[in-house]
């Protein structure tokens, strides 16, 4: 059984393609009608041949095994269009061609009606082919039929003992096919309009934020900055020049908080426009090394120590892996008290996923804030104390949950974080073959 839904499954597929997505479910549907429809009709070719009946029965079998044959191997070259109409043309043809040798209307009229249908879902992007096609299908069967009505079939009324039993297996077939296709494609519609809402949801959520950010976060700073501004001006008018340098400090402090707000906008605008981008096989050393390279500054103002263990190579977007690794790092620098900051990155890995680790001996988080810290925009400390938007976290979140991973925090107060980032992970015997190890 296996061996015959491999076998099924392949020929089913033949000619389906990523070049034409949408085209792909109605050339299944091509692929197994016309597999069931040739199958039946050598089975009675054969049956017609073995018992010596008319070679006109053995001829018309013959040749619809032929055109159901012919769609599969046009379908395998990529002539789609040619393989439709050889459907929607050749149908009419035989059953006008059984008419007129042997007669017979019932079943004929089946095979013309299924073909009707096929057509008019399969031509719906060139209505004036499925026009013609139509017209052509109602033609040939109603000028074939009124011709063996008139003077009778040519070769006169043949019963042939099987072929009622294999159209009727042929249509159960053809309608179990179609029955099947179409809830298979109504689950996957349902899927993705669940999916399409999550995202919709996200999406609006996230929009939120951005107004809140355009009302609250950017104006906060500027107010500071045109307050303390209009502070300085009243001193230098009454050149009063003691708090100058303080007031400086503050303005300062909002144009950097202002600088962080737009850099971070900046970095979830990039990872929105990767999203869809292709993965390759990336070092995750590399990565680190840049990582590092990007946060020279803080690392050397804060004394930082950064190790990092052996990393694996891993399947992703380099912006995207960048991204998590210089937040993370950023972050066990930045909310430390510690004499000598320290970061200590490891993985582990096995057939099934990968791990990676960013612990830190910084200032740690309470547990009440384990989820809302992943929340864009939300910051727990006053921005004063620790320069930042609250975007960091969030960003990581959003990658990781691309990847369908996971993140744990493992935190203690005044000793430190520990996040657990989990990826899914593709075997690499699947992609080392087409996939090269990027520099980063």
């Amino acid at each position: 059984m296996t061996v015959i839904k491999q076998a099924w499954d392949w020929v089913s597929g033949i000619g389906v393609s990523a070049d034409h997505p949408e085209e792909n479910e109605l050339i299944r549907l091509y692929n197994c009608m016309s597999l069931l429809s040739a199958i039946g009709t050598i089975i009675v070719t054969f049956i017609a041949w073995q018992i010596n009946f008319s070679f006109a029965y053995v001829l018309i079998t013959f040749l619809i095994s032929t055109i159901y044959i012919s769609v599969l191997v046009l379908n395998y070259f990529g002539k789609i269009f040619l393989a439709r109409l050889f459907v929607s043309i050749g149908t009419p043809l035989w059953v006008g061609l059984v008419n007129l040798l042997v007669g017979g209307y019932f079943c004929q009229g089946l095979a013309i009606l299924a073909s009707m249908a096929i057509t008019y879902v399969a031509f719906q992007g060139k209505p004036k082919w499925r026009i013609a096609i139509l017209a052509f299908n109602i033609v040939s069967f109603f000028s074939s039929t009124i011709y063996v009505n008139t003077f009778g079939p040519l070769q006169g009324v043949i019963d042939f003992p099987f072929d009622e039993f294999m159209v009727f297996l042929g249509g159960t077939g053809w309608a179990t096919i179609v029955l099947y296709q179409f809830d298979k494609h109504r689950t996957e519609l349902v899927e993705n309009l669940k999916s399409n809402n999550i995202e919709l949801k996200n999406t609006t959520e996230e929009l939120e934020r951005f107004t809140y950010i355009a009302s609250h976060d950017l104006k906060s700073p500027l107010r500071t900055i045109i307050s303390f501004i209009g502070l300085i001006e009243r001193d230098v008018t009454k050149q009063n020049y003691a708090g100058i340098q303080e007031n400086l400090n503050f303005v300062k402090t909002g144009a950097e908080q202002m600088n962080f707000l737009v850099q971070d906008i900046l970095e979830l605008s990039k990872l929105n426009k990767h999203e869809e981008a292709s993965h390759t096989l990336i070092d995750l050393n590399l990565v680190f090394e840049k990582a590092k390279h990007n946060l020279k500054e803080d690392i050397s103002e804060k004394n930082a120590v950064i190790h990092c263990e052996k990393l694996p190579l891993f399947l992703g977007v380099e912006l995207e892996l960048l991204l998590l690794f210089q937040n993370f790092i950023q972050n066990g620098i930045k909310y430390n008290e510690s004499k000598k900051p320290s970061v200590t990155i490891s993985a582990s890995q096995n057939d099934t996923q990968l791990k990676l680790t960013f612990k830190d001996n910084g200032i740690g988080i309470e547990e009440q804030y384990h989820e809302k810290i992943f929340l864009f925009f939300k910051r727990l400390h006053n921005s004063m104390k620790y320069q930042g938007t609250g975007l960091g976290l969030g960003l990581c979140k959003k990658i990781i949950n691309n990847y369908e991973g996971q993140i744990e925090v493992d935190s203690t107060m005044g000793k430190g974080t520990a996040f657990t980032l989990t990826f899914p992970v593709v075997p690499t015997q699947k992609t080392e073959k087409t996939l090269s190890v990027q520099p980063v």
